[in-house]
């Protein structure tokens, strides 16, 4: 499953992905989202997932979303940690629900196209 926002051009759609991270790890002074965490990867991806314990600390309920960009889209691909189970469909719709809440709550206005494909 991946979540796609669309933007005007290559170059904002980095922007975007740089705006989401620095949001996510507590660097912006006008946007708090202490749901979600960042880190990157072993593997040098960026990876952001939703932090609540329920998810974090029940291996088969933790689902992480790899972002990444391709042209003017900025994707979010559903992945779990390879020493954990593969998450349920329904656990992959909750996250990708949470996920699509604090997107459109947060930066609406970054992208003009929202879209979940291979779901």
């Amino acid at each position: 499953m991946k979540l796609i926002l669309t933007t005007e051009t290559s170059i904002t759609s980095e922007q975007l992905k740089n705006k989401i991270i620095k949001a996510v790890k507590g660097e912006m002074d006008n946007i708090i989202i202490d749901t979600w965490s960042y880190l990157r990867s072993g593997d040098n991806f960026d990876i952001v997932y939703h932090n609540p314990s329920q998810y974090i600390d029940t291996p088969e309920n933790n689902v992480v979303f790899r972002l990444g960009i391709d042209g003017s889209e900025v994707y979010f691909e559903n992945a779990w940690w390879k020493s954990n189970p593969e998450p349920s469909k329904d656990m992959f719709c909750l996250h990708i629900g949470r996920l699509t809440e604090m997107l459109l709550t947060y930066f609406s206005s970054e992208f003009f196209r929202f879209y979940i494909v291979d779901f």
